[in-house]
């Protein structure tokens, strides 16, 4: 007996530990409800009843062939240790963990089962590309995200694994599924339900992503963040379809996934620190009005609003929007990057934290491969660019209904502004330059030598 242990792969295809489970005979497949992950920083309800529903669809996929899903809870060192002395279970195989707070979960779990003579065995299966497999050419890790892009889309992906035909039944008492009132509306869950929005996004978008892409008001994106997420498909066969495809730019959106999980493993520091050490000491404000104005999508700028909004009402938001929304808090009200991530990370369906925390310190222009510090995105112009029809504010923001689309961009300008929509929070050539003047006073005092712009 072997066990197989889920955490963020809820799936049964292309899954390596079970696929080599299943070979080597009878295999259980468990996950362990761990109460110390779902209180953690990164742990909203939002993503707690996205995570319950693919739970529920992994247990159809284990009942379709012939087995079922087994679900504990408590310590996964203690929880795993008892199920295999229960089953006479010898090993226990799982896909890797690259996230600090996974690693420092699987080397407990690690410790205790070998101290009781049971094996863990990783496999590699939630990046396409492993961490460690692409290196410069002085054998380090990328930091600059071009170079990476080249060395890894001229490497091969390991070869797909398919689902097991057939799993032999077992008779292990599982728990229920803990019940959780519906507080957003979610798309079906499981690997057979992304399966299809990845061949949809296919069909609907296939080569007009590039273009489509940036325009928040239709349907341009694959929406399959909240799938990778979780590991309901898989990033190699994601990437092997739409490589098959011809979609070479969402390929490299994937490619930015793999490239943050292999920043974050090799400087796990950066959950917590800026990757340039001389933003830590940032003077960020501390303004708990103008936070909970961005927050709640009352900045005044109606697509800032309109993302916050969409944000809290689907927990999802657009990711040129993502750009725009995290520019216009550290930028204009130079509020830090942190703050926004514990919210995105609290509201977020797919709130995936190399790729959320990677997205914010890019924003602020503290993190790898940044944005310069000083590209600073007009959210007026930004949401006239890629909203020009003002199709998507009007839909997160009632309000602004009414007014001619240009307008509805910067309602304060029209002859009756809607008095139910709050005014500019500040003027943003006030907020740009007080972040430039910051930003250029603080860099050359932690660095005299640094030539800035």
């Amino acid at each position: 007996m072997i066990l197989v242990w889920h955490r963020a792969d809820l799936r049964t295809h292309d899954h390596p530990a079970l696929a080599n489970a299943a070979a080597r005979g009878q295999c259980l497949p468990c996950f362990v409800l761990d109460p110390r992950l779902l209180s953690t920083p990164y742990t909203g309800n939002n993503r707690i009843q996205w995570l319950y529903a693919c739970l529920a669809a992994l247990s159809e996929s284990y009942r379709a062939l012939g087995s079922s899903l087994v679900l504990v809870a408590g310590r996964p060192e203690q929880e795993l240790l008892r199920l295999a002395r229960e089953t006479g279970a010898k090993a226990v195989y799982a896909l890797r963990s690259y996230e600090p707070i996974g690693v420092a979960r699987d080397a407990r779990v690690k410790a205790a089962l070998e101290a009781a003579g049971i094996e863990l065995k990783f496999f590699a299966g939630d990046c396409i590309l492993e961490p460690g497999s692409v290196l410069s050419g002085s054998g380090t890790h990328y930091k600059v995200f071009t170079p990476f892009w080249r060395t890894w889309s001229s490497l091969p992906m390991s070869e797909i694994q398919p689902t097991p035909k057939h799993l032999e039944p077992h008779a292990v008492p599982s728990l229920e599924l803990p019940k959780i009132s519906a507080l957003l509306p979610l798309p079906e869950a499981g690997e057979h339900a992304a399966m299809q929005r990845l061949e949809q996004f296919i069909r609907r978008v296939g080569l007009h992503y590039e273009t489509q892409r940036d325009l928040p008001s239709i349907e341009g994106t694959s929406r399959l963040s909240l799938d990778l997420h979780l590991g309901t498909i898989s990033p190699r066969v994601a990437a092997s379809r739409a490589s098959q495809a011809g979609m070479t730019a969402w390929v490299r959106e994937l490619c930015w996934r793999d490239f943050y999980r292999h920043i974050l493993l090799a400087e796990p520091r950066l959950e917590n620190e800026a990757f340039k050490s001389e933003w830590n000491t940032f003077p960020w404000r501390e303004d708990a009005l103008d936070l909970d104005a961005w927050r709640t999508g009352n900045t005044g700028y109606p697509i800032v609003d309109a993302g916050m909004r969409q944000l809290s009402s689907t927990g999802w938001m657009h990711n040129r929007v993502r750009m725009i929304v995290a520019s216009f808090l550290c930028k204009h009200l130079l509020i830090s990057w942190q703050s926004g991530e514990a919210h995105f990370n609290q509201l977020l369906l797919d709130g995936d934290l190399s790729s959320n925390n990677g997205g914010w310190q890019w924003s602020a222009g503290c993190g790898v491969d940044a944005a310069p510090y000083f590209r600073v995105f007009n959210p007026v112009t930004q949401g006239q660019k890629f909203d020009s029809s003002a199709e998507y504010i009007k839909r997160y923001i009632p309000e602004l209904e009414g007014l001619p689309n240009n307008e509805a961009h910067q309602p304060w300008t029209g002859l009756r502004p809607p008095k139910s929509y709050p005014a500019p929070i500040l003027p943003l050539t006030l907020g740009r330059d007080r972040f430039l003047e910051t930003a250029k006073q603080h860099l050359k005092a932690s660095n005299p030598e640094n030539l800035l712009p």
